[in-house]
């Protein structure tokens, strides 16, 4: 094998594929570009245990990004509730800077969710909705933390157990600790991550009182009153 030549031909590969992609995105035809990137996408997700449909996947999420519509929104929620954990983050990093520029096409979609619309109710996904509060958390608009407080009051105890994953890390606004505070004694389960690959049950009430123990933990080692 001339490694040289492989080498030159990746750097070819590379250039057209980048050429290709201006070439798509800069089509005059959006509802139709739209259109076709979201038949892509679930054509697809059924077979996204196979390595080259993870790797179409992978740069349908980064497409979908480029092109903000309700629909695209949509087929990026779809990846998120994807089994495969690389699809799952590349639609994740996709909706992150999708966010960043339409935070009102996101934001729209999950409020729909929360309130059972969206096609389906957000507690009705299975993986998206553990990776929703983490996605919430790196977009910078604080409308995000108006979502996360929404996840905290829903009435469904997946969707507040989810919440509760990065309830922590948004503690410094005060109404995210009020809403803590307000969960320590709900007796509602909830399936939380180990933070080592695996999952247990606890109470919504427990979960709240140990993020609330240590968020006063820190306090008074920065001596906050």
């Amino acid at each position: 094998m001339d490694i040289r030549h492989t080498l030159a031909e990746l750097f070819r590969a590379d250039h057209e594929a980048q050429q290709a992609e201006r070439s798509l995105l800069g089509s005059r035809e959006r509802k139709q570009l739209v259109a076709l990137l979201c038949e892509a996408t679930m054509e697809r997700l059924g077979s996204a245990t196979e390595p080259k449909a993870q790797l179409e996947l992978e740069r349908l999420s980064s497409l979908l990004a480029k092109v903000p519509s309700p629909d695209s929104v949509s087929a990026l929620f779809a990846l998120l509730d994807s089994p495969e954990a690389a699809v799952r983050a590349a639609a994740g990093d996709a909706l992150v800077a999708l966010a960043d520029e339409r935070f009102d096409l996101v934001r729209a979609w999950i409020a729909a969710g929360l309130e059972g619309g969206a096609g389906r109710p957000i507690e009705a996904f299975d993986h998206a909705l553990g990776e929703l509060p983490y996605l919430l958390a790196e977009v910078d608009d604080p409308g995000a933390v108006d979502l996360v407080l929404a996840m905290l009051g829903h009435g469904n105890a997946r969707v507040v157990g989810a919440a509760l994953e990065v309830g922590g890390e948004l503690a410094l606004d005060d109404r995210v600790r009020r809403a803590l505070a307000r969960l320590t004694h709900d007796g509602r389960t909830a399936t939380f991550d180990d933070g080592e690959g695996g999952t247990f049950e606890a109470s919504i009430g427990e979960a709240a009182s140990e993020i609330v123990a240590a968020l006063g933990a820190v306090g008074e080692r920065r001596g906050e009153p």
